[in-house]
Order: C-alpha cells, then sequence, then structure tokens
C-alpha cells in the first residue's frame, strides 16, 4: 500500500523513535545500579533541563533512574509515574487508531485523502495528523480524542494516559529557558502553548509506565493486526528509519529497537524505544534543548543494551 494515506501517516517526521514490550512492574533502581545508563543519563540532564529520568527493563521486572530536580528549587527525582505532555509520541496512537480503521475495511492506506475528507487538503506537509484525526472524527463519528481513548487507551489499561488540557497529578512541569555560559536559566512553561492546537499530533499526555505498556501492545500484536504493524514497520524516509509513526534506531550492542520521540515548547521532551525481545526504555526531560536529542537516545541506547547484557 503506497497511497496518499500512507503519505499522510509518514509525513509527520520529526526526530522519532518508539518503545514496545509487555506492561512492565514498577520498580526504583538503587543508585549504584546500572552504571553505564547513569553515566549518560547524567551527560543528558546536565545539556537538557533541570530534570530527566529512562524507565527501563524487559519482560521480568524493570527499573528507574532519575537525574537532577523534577522542579526548579526542589531537590526532587523525575519518577516514572508523572504525568507530561507527549508532543509527538502522540503520533503514534493515532496512526494506531487510522491502522484499526484500515483492519476493519473502513480506511484504505492507497486511496486518496480527498475520498473521506473532500476539499480538505490540497497538499503534505507535517499538518498530516492533524488531518488524520479530522479522518477519524469523519470515518468513526466521534471526536478524534474518544476514538483513541475508546480504542487504545481504555482496552489497553493506560490509566495515566489523557488527552485533557489541563495536567493531572502528580505532573512533571515543563520549563523553558537557556544557557549563558556554564550556565542554565529555567523558568516553568508548562501551560505556555494551548495543546488543542497540536491536537492529535502531540497533545496527549502520559507516563513513562504507560508509554511503555503503549509501545509494548502495539508491537505485540494486541492494537492492530499483524499486516497493519508491518506496514507501521516499513519504513520509507530517505534514510529508511522512518515507517507510519514508528522510527526504527539501531542499537550499538546489535539489533534495532522501534518507537517515537516527542518535544513541544512548554519544556517537555521524551522519547521511547523497544526491541522484539521485550526490551524497553522510555525517557522524559522537563527541558527541551535541542542539542541534548542524540545524547537522548544515547541514554535509551545504554539501556537497551544493559538489559541485553
Amino acid at each position: 500500500m503506497t497511497g496518499r494515506n500512507r503519505r499522510l501517516l509518514a509525513g509527520g517526521v520529526v526526530l522519532a523513535v518508539t518503545v514496545a514490550v509487555t506492561t512492565p512492574v514498577a520498580a526504583v533502581a538503587a543508585p549504584a545500579d546500572h552504571p553505564a545508563t547513569r553515566a549518560v543519563l547524567d551527560r543528558h540532564q546536565a545539556q537538557a533541563g533541570p530534570g530527566a529520568a529512562v524507565h527501563a527493563g524487559d519482560e521480568t521486572g524493570s527499573w528507574t533512574l532519575s537525574s537532577g530536580a523534577a522542579k526548579i528549587g526542589q531537590n526532587r527525582p523525575v519518577t516514572s509515574t508523572e504525568h507530561f505532555r507527549i508532543g509527538s509520541q502522540t503520533k503514534t496512537f493515532t496512526a494506531a487508531v487510522v491502522l484499526q480503521l484500515v483492519d476493519e475495511g473502513r480506511v484504505a492506506l492507497d486511496a486518496p485523502i480527498g475520498r473521506y475528507l473532500p476539499g480538505v487538503v490540497t497538499g503534505y506537509s507535517n499538518v498530516a495528523f492533524l488531518v488524520l484525526g479530522l479522518l477519524v472524527e469523519r470515518v468513526t463519528g466521534r471526536p478524534a480524542r474518544d476514538a483513541i481513548t475508546e480504542r487504545v487507551i481504555t482496552p489497553l489499561g493506560l490509566t495515566h494516559t489523557w488527552g485533557t488540557r489541563a495536567p493531572a497529578d502528580p505532573y512533571l512541569p515543563g520549563c523553558v529557558g537557556g544557557r549563558v555560559g556554564p550556565f542554565f536559566f529555567w523558568t516553568e512553561g508548562t501551560t505556555d502553548t494551548e495543546l488543542t492546537f497540536w491536537s492529535t499530533a502531540g497533545a496527549v499526555a502520559s507516563t513513562l509506565e504507560d508509554l511503555a505498556a503503549f509501545y509494548g501492545a502495539l508491537l505485540d500484536g494486541r492494537v492492530v493486526s499483524a499486516a497493519a504493524l508491518a506496514e507501521m514497520r516499513r519504513t520509507t524516509a530517505p534514510d529508511h528509519s522512518y515507517g507510519l509513526a514508528l522510527s526504527r534506531v539501531d542499537l550499538t550492542c546489535g539489533g534495532e529497537a522501534w518507537g517515537h520521540n516527542g518535544a513541544l515548547p512548554n519544556g517537555h521532551c521524551s522519547i521511547t524505544l523497544t526491541t522484539d525481545d521485550g526490551r524497553f526504555a522510555s525517557l522524559v526531560t522537563n527541558g527541551n534543548v535541542v542539542s541534548s536529542r542524540l545524547v537522548s537516545i544515547e541514554v535509551l541506547d545504554t539501556a537497551l543494551c544493559e538489559e541485553a547484557a
């Protein structure tokens, strides 16, 4: 299937990565645990924001490491259960619903979007996932937020994932700021952005644990059919790393991981990755510094490779 709806699904290219495995058992790692991951997490946090945390593990259990502070002026760690805006990781939720509609024969990937939304789109760009939200609404007769909740969030028991405007407690404050020499200056920006603007491209909020559970279920075949998942994993970007709202990352220890990232101007930056053998890692930072994003992938790569060791 190579039509225009496929191009819409692949059109929201951002720094991408996903996460997938079975629902993990929550645990907090002692400071001496996972030294390789802690070292690169500390390096990432020093560049990226007031605080950062990675939640990782496999089918047998999980662990969480935190670096820096969850809130300006407070010496408390970022935890795996705090809510934050997941930005473009929302795209994977939206794509999953569209692929469910494909499975049901209600949408064709190789059909022009105009078949479903006449006159709405005359060209293709990063608004693709906003258009797909309109497609979901037209085909299901439900608001896109409700369709995603009813078809994905509720069936998977993602009780800490939501699409409302107000942050749920406990929530991780987003921070904005910049560097002057060796110093960072931060202010809270949690509510600086009207997130309904991002809608089905970036308005969902979740936790590290729920994101691990979502991607795990997706790659385990519990969200879309095997054929639909194969379409999501069929990469089409110029470097063959991005499919239908799933990105592929080659791991330094061999093999590959799948996932997506997300970043918003309110200060939340996150990324989740998972492997076919059940390893997962999800990272959040309460600051959004572009120069730190490559190191964020290194954090997850290190965590996944420590799990494989």
